[in-house]
């Protein structure tokens, strides 16, 4: 689904080729630009690097990594290694091939205390202490979804019930402000009452949706 895409399906909910809906290009941008900030307060964007540079260095630049990304995991490994249970690849052949691999690697890591100390203040990551000769730290990221497009498909239809209530908070804003409109038989009342509060509907239907995808929608990895 592209950005124009859900612009067009929250024009079709409101009667767009039916009745005239009130709402301009910009106003479309900021009901989009709104669902996206409230769906990727849930889920995020996923990311890593590897850092293998000259032994002894303890701070890093990251100025590389997507805007307003949040580092959340710093791991040690030692790169000559085939296979190492700091690191994990894409190799295994099962879901328990890897949760086991996870598991093993999870347990010799606390053992063997090899997990850095890190701080990320942007765009800089200290690492304590410093990697040594042949060593590389792999860094684990998120960041927030800023684009339609990257929307997972099944935090899709939350996105749309919020955007169609985003949508219909504004018009229903604009046209309370004309609430009597002179027409030859009286005035015409505008139901503005009627849109606010379908937006707060559609609002909690995308929440209540969010939460049986994400049973507890506070930090989600997307």
């Amino acid at each position: 689904m592209t950005k124009g895409d859900l612009q067009n399906i929250v024009l079709a909910y409101l009667g767009s080729g039916v009745l005239k809906i009130e709402l301009s290009q910009a106003q479309l941008d900021v009901v989009v630009g709104s669902a996206l900030r409230w769906l990727s307060r849930f889920v995020k964007k996923t990311g890593s690097l590897t850092l293998a540079l000259d032994s002894g260095q303890s701070r890093f630049d990251l100025s590389g990594l997507p805007t307003n990304s949040q580092v959340v995991d710093v791991r040690r490994s030692f790169a000559p290694v085939p296979f190492s249970p700091f690191m994990f690849g894409e190799t295994q052949d099962s879901i328990g091939e890897y949760a086991i691999e996870k598991n093993y690697s999870e347990v010799v890591r606390k053992m063997l205390g090899r997990d850095p100390i890190w701080k990320y203040d942007p765009p800089w990551l200290y690492i304590s202490p410093p990697l040594m000769e042949g060593e590389t730290a792999k860094v684990y990221y998120v960041y927030p979804i800023s684009a339609v497009e990257d929307v997972p498909d099944e935090f899709l239809q939350p996105l749309i019930e919020y955007a169609k209530g985003e949508a219909k908070e504004i018009l229903g804003r604009i046209r309370g402000k004309y609430r009597g409109v002179p027409a030859p038989d009286g005035q015409v009342e505008l139901d503005s009452d009627l849109l606010l509060q379908e937006a707060r509907e559609d609002k909690a239907r995308a929440e209540e949706m969010l939460r049986r995808l994400v049973p507890s929608p506070s930090f989600v990895i997307g």
